[in-house]
């Protein structure tokens, strides 16, 4: 039985079982090394698309919302315990943005990680999945705690969420000079602008703010396990570790391509065939100069042509540069090992292509079979 049906069979136990079953679901099926992807494939609900190609501006892929998890998905995998997500929600519909938000968070929660997510008004469904919350205005901030408390300490600076308002909308118009005279919750003749610098005032002077600078001011107080609290390397694996990774990437993307490579290999022996015949053995030897030209000819149009035929090579290789680019980046793995795996397998393949045609064209045109004959001239 498969994993995931062990996790829909296994629905009515705590969390905690769910994981136990799903981990020893991907054990008894030999997925040991594939654990964290599908249990992030999971979360992100990315299982019905795990197959799919994401896509570009000619192939369509996925869905924008897919592709939006994809990404968080692509930041989640990994021994990190803090995320820095921008806007992850923006060109989403509401349901959409809601299962991506809840999904960090439920991934967040079971990981005991720290993710901090920047969002411009989200939905009130959305806002009620954080447990902090940080506004900031001017490059001041108003307030960071709780999400709990941030209504109740704006009550206190006399002001106030209306009934039906969201308070996603709330929090954002209460900075604005424009808009803040609406939430005056007390005397309308004691209204006056309440600049920002304010707000950041009184949020220091409020429990959340003295919880907070108390915190950031608390000494630290090394420990055993201290150590694994700072990043000592640069990347989380090591060289080989991310060699394996990057070869066994490209080894999926290579065959995501049978298709093309087996038309190519085709296509040699075509062209290998038509050349041959077309430069059939008509001397053993050049002996004159129409017969040495005609070698010559060969020889430069086979090369030429593997030449040629490799050029299909670059564009998959220029596709993926957005893809390196943004993974070298954020230092998941060094440029050699993602260089290495592809030279490989390349050089494998071309290898192949050069030796089919060199077996059909070298025998047909008749060159010479043995390393030390001379020709006669």
């Amino acid at each position: 039985m498969s994993a995931i049906r062990q996790i829909e069979k296994g629905r009515q136990y705590p969390v905690d079982n769910l994981l136990n079953i799903f981990m020893k679901g991907c054990a008894a099926e030999n997925r040991d090394e594939h654990l964290i992807t599908d249990f992030m494939l999971r979360e992100l609900d990315l299982e019905p698309c795990e197959d799919t190609l994401v896509g570009n501006d000619w192939f369509r892929g996925v869905s924008g919302g897919q592709r939006k998890r994809v990404s968080a998905g692509e930041v989640l995998v990994g021994p990190k315990r803090l995320y820095l997500l921008d806007e992850p929600t923006t060109g989403l519909d509401s349901s959409t943005a809601y299962r991506l938000v809840n999904s960090i968070r439920e991934f967040v929660h079971k990981d005991k990680a720290t993710a901090i997510m920047a969002l411009l008004q989200p939905s009130p469904e959305v806002f009620q999945l954080f447990d902090d919350v940080m506004l900031l205005s001017d490059g001041m901030c108003v307030y960071f705690g709780p999400r709990k408390g941030i209504l109740p300490f704006l009550e206190s600076q006399g002001f106030r969420c209306p009934p039906r308002m969201p308070v996603p909308g709330f929090l954002q118009n209460i900075t604005s000079r424009r808009d803040q005279q609406q939430y005056w919750a007390r005397t309308a003749g004691l209204y006056r602008y309440v600049p920002v610098r304010e707000f950041a005032q009184a949020y220091k002077q409020s429990k959340a703010g003295e919880d907070q600078a108390r915190a950031l001011n608390r000494d630290f107080t090394p420990c055993g396990n201290a150590d694994s609290a700072l990043a000592w390397t640069k990347h989380a694996l090591t060289g080989w570790q991310a060699y394996c990774a990057c070869y066994r990437r490209e080894l999926t993307l290579t065959k995501r391509y049978n298709f093309l490579y087996i038309f190519r290999v085709c296509q040699v022996a075509v062209m290998a065939t038509i050349t041959g015949t077309m430069f059939m053995r008509t001397r053993e030897a050049p002996t004159s100069l129409l017969n040495g030209q005609n070698f010559i000819s060969v020889s430069f149009f086979s090369v030429m042509f593997l030449f040629f035929n490799g050029q299909t090579e670059l564009t998959i290789a220029v596709n993926g540069l957005p893809v390196f680019y943004k993974q070298r980046l954020r230092g998941l793995y060094p440029s050699w090992a993602y260089t290495a795996p592809g030279v490989y397998l390349r050089v494998y393949y071309s290898a192949t292509e050069a030796l089919i045609w060199s077996c059909i064209v070298y025998w047909l045109v008749g060159f010479a079979p043995d390393a030390g004959r001379q020709a006669c001239f």
